[in-house]
């Protein structure tokens, strides 16, 4: 029971002064924009986004829940837990684990996550499965498509723009970099479509939204 109270009494002033933070930080400090808000679809959908940086996840989760009322439902590595601060941030996006080095682990968060869109909710993935060493799309992996063939849902590509520059993997500390976060349209998977051809479009349509300077 003292430790229930004592992890509800860090949430209750730990939650608002970051929620304030983050904000302050993105539109503020790194004059962050969200474009394309309009091609949000309020029905079970995948959002994907390139990954460079360590604010893909802390920013996407904050802005898209108190700015736009989505929760997204995102898989977390495992090694993550091993830090304190992120395993709060894990715990707090009730992220679905998953350890990339185990088959088996993969293979239950994607059936979780299955299960999510099932059940009509929002989930977010970044196909390249970890960040990028220098900023540009990396090979991407083919689970995004595995799950909106499966749950017959939608893909949503998500461009973030400046998020590499602002933070990069190699660097401690969070700076400052004029940032967007940039949505494309739908697209789903037409009849002649495989796998690979739906993750080779869904990339595709990244890197043209990360070229996009307007």
């Amino acid at each position: 029971m003292g430790s229930f109270v004592k992890e509800w009494s860090w949430r209750l002033l730990a939650v608002p002064f970051a929620t304030r933070l983050l904000d302050f930080y993105f539109f503020q400090m790194l004059k962050g924009r969200v474009i394309g808000i309009e091609n949000l679809i309020n029905s079970p959908c995948i959002l994907a986004f390139n990954h460079s940086s360590y604010l893909d996840w802390l920013l996407t989760y904050h802005l898209f829940s108190r700015h736009y009322g989505i929760q997204i439902v995102f898989l977390a590595k495992s090694k993550l837990n091993t830090k304190p601060l992120w395993r709060a941030c894990v715990r707090h996006g009730r992220a679905i684990v998953v350890n990339y080095e185990q088959k088996q682990s993969i293979r239950k968060a994607l059936n979780d996550m299955r299960g999510h869109l099932l059940a009509h909710h929002i989930v977010g993935i970044f196909p390249e499965g970890t960040r990028s060493a220098d900023g540009r799309l990396q090979h991407s992996h083919e689970g995004a498509a595995w799950l909106a063939i499966q749950a017959g849902v939608p893909i949503i590509p998500i461009a973030l723009q400046g998020f590499y520059q602002a933070w990069p993997r190699h660097r401690l500390f969070p700076g400052i970099a004029p940032c967007t976060i940039r949505i494309g349209t739908p697209i789903t998977q037409s009849s002649d479509m495989n796998r690979q051809q739906f993750t080779q479009k869904l990339m595709d349509k990244l890197g043209q939204l990360l070229a996009e300077t307007e």
